[in-house]
């Protein structure tokens, strides 16, 4: 997907989106403290974002413990089966996945977690990738970065040696070592 952004009166900015990482978890418990999770929040994503958008969606593996009794059959045969969500290994967190996964496909993010306690990918790559929401009235409402505005469907990745380059220069100080 193609968004523009007005730079200036006469020049644009063009980014290039072409499917769209939802950290389900972050949606089933949007507004909700020490609550049930809900399942109507998951349901959202897939009736409100329009067709042309390729949705993925990535959960923590509790957070289908954690649905009640009746949404957890729903749950799992209408979005884990057919592939629609993933969920991370038990014990792993679901973010961990979800920032890999996201960088190394330069896909954008949609999640109101800030992703603050993570290292890496940089900051300036999750900043102009995340895209937070908001659930008001059971309409859902997603704010692009960067007043992103128009869009379309287009083809992009990353190639490993982009991701790798990043690796290195935003890591320097790491005790890993990449070869």
């Amino acid at each position: 997907m193609v968004i523009t952004k007005k730079k200036h009166h006469s020049e644009t900015e063009t980014h290039i989106i072409r499917r769209i990482i939802f950290d389900i978890a972050n949606y089933a418990f949007h507004n909700c403290r020490d609550c049930i999770p809900k399942l109507e929040n998951i349901d959202l994503i897939f009736a409100t974002i329009p067709g042309d958008y390729e949705i993925l969606g990535i959960a923590d593996n509790s957070l289908y413990k954690k649905l009640s009794e009746n949404d957890r059959k729903r749950y799992k045969e209408q979005y884990l089966i057919p592939e629609l969500i993933y969920e991370a290994p038990a014990g792993v967190q679901a973010d961990d996945f979800l920032l890999t996964f996201s960088y190394t496909n330069n896909d954008y993010i949609s999640s109101n977690d800030q992703f603050m306690d993570h290292e890496w990918p940089p900051r300036d790559w999750i900043i102009s990738h995340r895209i937070p929401f908001m659930i008001i009235k059971k309409q859902l409402i997603l704010r692009f970065p960067n007043g992103l505005t128009q869009i379309q469907i287009m083809e992009k990745k990353r190639t490993t040696l982009d991701v790798l380059s990043d690796i290195e220069k935003s890591d320097k100080n790491s005790d890993w070592d990449l070869y």
